[in-house]
């Protein structure tokens, strides 16, 4: 069996996975397009194996799986096609009610993830520090992907304004709630209301992250029995945000006072990777992936495209277009049907979405081509002995032919014996 890689951004890291068969002891080895090995493990007969790698650059590239046997011989390999899509950026909104560094080193760090955040500092009386304001309306909301407000700036909120929130959260933005001290009464019923409910204590307190120098102070206002979804653990296990869903949107509590206290110790990573996850997690979701194969695409054999969400057209890589025909039946995502005609790279377009697609040569993996028949072979004689096949071999047949066979024996036995008596 082989897994192949899904899509990643370029730069991440991809994970390949298998099982082996019938060999007793071996090594499988996972190569870059230079032919360095870049991961390999020791594997055995039925043994599973996960190997990665990381794509350096956006664009369709080729990885190279080689299994070889306990002398080192080649027994088989297979072409590991890896697309790496550059990411669509999340548009971000954060509001504060106050200067802080806490919103300067975030907007610092979006800027060198290729973020595009908008910062907007209320300092009271009309005046503001940062962007351009944004009027917090349906449709501009509607436009951004994830908004970050502190307890200050929610209470100056009106109700027009909240209620455009409450509307764009349940279109799919996402929200991120950011206490910087002590909480109003009014802010824990409006939060509650969210579906985050929030602890009476107001207290900060100062709590661990994996590895060194990650010290961080959290406001300990996360109740355990809020029934939200965990994120950012520390390293005792406490979470240091907590999201749920509401409508098609998300609504977090992140409940870290200082992230910035780990880009002056010298963990800007970490730093990094604490706001990477909230980010990712609550978010409004991107696009699909875009049109998807499952296994491996042979030249000469069909190949099912799946996920669609428009009409397909493949590029063939003479610069040729064919056009797979999806099932009018079915619902949008089906598969199409489309037949290579040989080896080499081709690009689904699926409306403004494209695929990079890698067609194996019809002998590539022979292993592989053998255990995927014999599974389909499989699965027909389990569908067949559970359906109309099994009912067809136990009807019983017209008894007209065994009566007809047996008065002809019966005839031929009577003519010997008249036979013999005469004699």
């Amino acid at each position: 069996a082989l897994a192949l890689p899904a899509p990643v951004a370029p730069g991440a890291r991809f994970s390949v996975g298998g099982e082996i068969g019938a060999l007793k002891a071996g090594v499988v080895e996972l190569l870059d397009p230079a032919g360095a090995v870049v991961d390999k493990a020791e594997v055995k007969a039925g043994a599973r194996f996960s190997l990665s790698g990381a794509a350096r650059a956006a664009g369709p590239v080729l990885f190279d799986l080689r299994l070889r046997d306990a002398a080192g011989r080649q027994v088989e390999h297979v072409e590991i096609p890896v697309e790496a899509r550059a990411p669509v950026s999340p548009r971000v909104l954060v509001l504060a009610g106050a200067p802080s560094a806490e919103t300067k080193y975030l907007r610092r760090w979006a800027q060198d993830a290729g973020i595009a955040l908008n910062l907007e500092v209320s300092l009271g009386g009309g005046v503001q520090l940062g962007d351009a304001p944004v009027a917090l309306t349906r449709a501009t909301l509607d436009a951004v992907d994830l908004l970050v407000i502190d307890d200050r700036r929610w209470e100056s909120l009106d109700r027009q304004d909240r209620a455009a929130i409450e509307g764009a959260v349940r279109g799919g933005l996402g929200l991120v709630l950011r206490p910087s001290g002590p909480l109003s009464d009014a802010v824990r019923r409006d939060w509650a209301m969210l579906g985050l409910p929030t602890a009476e204590a107001d207290g900060l307190r100062a709590v661990r992250l994996n590895g060194p120098n990650s010290d961080v102070n959290r406001h300990d206002i996360l109740p355990t029995t809020s029934g939200g979804v965990p994120l950012a653990v520390t390293k005792d296990g406490q979470p240091l945000a907590a999201w749920r869903a509401r409508g098609q949107g998300r609504v977090a509590l992140w409940t870290v006072a200082d992230s910035y206290a780990l880009v002056l110790t010298g963990r800007a990573d970490r730093h990094g990777e604490l706001w990477s996850e909230l980010f990712s997690a609550v978010a409004r979701p991107g696009d699909a992936a875009g049109v998807h194969v499952a296994g491996l695409a042979r030249a000469g054999q069909r190949v099912a495209l799946c996920g669609a969400k428009a009409a397909l057209s493949v590029v063939e890589s003479d610069g040729a277009t064919r056009r797979p025909l999806i099932d009018p039946r079915a619902t949008p995502g089906a598969c199409a049907a489309y037949w290579p005609a040989g080896p080499g790279w081709r690009t689904v377009v699926d409306g403004d979405r494209r695929s990079a697609l890698y067609v194996q040569p019809a002998e590539a993996a022979p292993s592989l081509a053998q255990a995927e028949a014999r599974a389909a072979t499989q699965r027909l004689i389990e569908t067949s002995a559970a359906g109309p096949m099994r009912a067809a071999r136990q009807t019983p047949g017209s008894p007209w032919p065994w009566a007809l066979g047996l008065l002809a024996v019966l005839g031929m036995l009577w003519w010997l014996e008249r036979r013999a008596t005469r004699r």
